[in-house]
């Protein structure tokens, strides 16, 4: 943005320069609180930036609303749409100062993005473009431009397909409706809940600044969103603590185990460590304990006798209708089998061990 500045100054004209598909070509975007602004530039032979188009328009009353990495994401996708006849079979550049939004618009999963970001980045998915990071103080144009944007009222078509994707997804909630509204209650009665509401809606302060409660949310400030009044984070509804005992206890219906039990909560609800939580639920259920089976004993190593038949181990097993007695010397692994007549214990007067030297060990 530093050449286009340079330009304005040597000619002292805002004229625009005609398109060249051949040249590279840049959409500079971005959003304040109530406005989106753009510009179309291209790298002229002699190294300058010179834009092709101007474009800026203010926000709705909903999109005011959105977070603002959410209004960053509607400032590209509005720009390139805004600009498409120029853009449609070329590669080309954009450029933003939100770092955020780099990895959205190339190689994060759209499972981890929030429903209005999923849509925009589904809308770019027609082009072909490379994204990169120009701080702020580069990216004037597009910046000057969304602090003083046109005021118009006729481009509706992208923000209402927009309501109605996220439409889709709320309108198929996990719960029933009485507990959709236990949720939207509890959640306005939780102060952390309406803390992280309030930074969505509006921004997000340093970490330094934040509660201690807050700090949890502060690495997943880009996936928190405002939906019809529910805080979420992606598309997953968050729970306030009053009705996590509730939920776990929900997801564990069925006494499923941990993995599918967080599979199930991976498509609807969220909190802090819930993962956590739920294994540890699912390990302390009575019922899982009482019907899980014993995991196999690891094999023992015991130590190696000084001398023969100084340590033996014992056993019997059935094989074929008939009981048999096994002897084992751990110096020699040599073994003794005996058939037993009955399975009764008694001794002959010749039959004696020496317990002071011979140490018997139970198989």
């Amino acid at each position: 943005m530093e050449d286009v500045l340079k330009w304005d100054v040597r000619t002292n004209l805002t004229a625009l320069t005609l398109f060249d598909p051949n040249l590279p070509t840049t959409v500079s975007a971005d959003a304040s609180s109530y406005g989106l602004g753009a510009v179309l530039l291209q790298k002229s032979e002699d190294g300058y930036q010179k834009a092709v188009a101007y474009a800026s328009r203010t926000m709705s009353e909903t999109e005011k609303r959105w977070a603002q990495i959410e209004k960053e994401s509607l400032a590209i996708v509005w720009a390139c749409e805004r600009f498409q006849d120029y853009l449609m079979g070329n590669t080309f550049s954009i450029e933003t100062d939100h770092k955020p939004l780099i990895p959205i618009f190339s190689t994060k999963n759209k499972d981890e993005m929030t429903p209005r970001i999923q849509r925009l980045r589904l809308r770019m998915m027609r082009y072909s473009f490379r994204i990169h990071h120009t701080p702020g103080k580069d990216i004037v144009v597009a910046d000057a431009l969304s602090r003083s944007p046109i005021k118009i009222s006729h481009e509706k078509d992208l923000e209402n397909e927009i309501c109605s994707f996220v439409q889709q997804i709320t309108s198929c909630p996990p719960f029933k409706d009485e507990n959709m509204k236990e949720i939207w209650q509890y959640q306005n009665e939780e102060r952390v809940c309406r803390e992280i509401k309030d930074y969505c809606e509006k921004d997000w302060p340093t970490k330094n600044e934040l509660s201690a409660e807050a700090k949890a949310f502060w690495c997943l400030r880009y996936e928190m969103s405002v939906i019809d009044g529910l805080l979420m984070r992606n598309s997953r509804i968050y729970i306030p603590k009053s009705l996590r005992s509730k939920v776990l206890n929900s997801l564990h219906e069925g006494h499923l185990g941990i993995e599918k039990c967080r599979g199930r909560a991976r498509s609807s609800v969220w909190w802090p460590r819930i993962s956590q939580e739920i294994g540890e639920l699912v390990r302390n259920c009575p019922n899982c304990i009482e019907e899980r089976s014993n995991p196999q004993q690891p094999l023992i190593v015991s130590d190696f006798p000084s001398r023969p038949w100084e340590k033996v181990g014992i056993d019997h097993f059935y094989l074929k209708g008939k009981y048999y007695l096994l002897i084992a010397d751990y110096y020699s692994r040599f073994p003794e089998l005996a058939l037993l007549e009955d399975q009764t214990t008694h001794l002959s007067g010749q039959q004696t061990f020496r317990q002071d030297t011979v140490h018997i060990h139970m198989m």
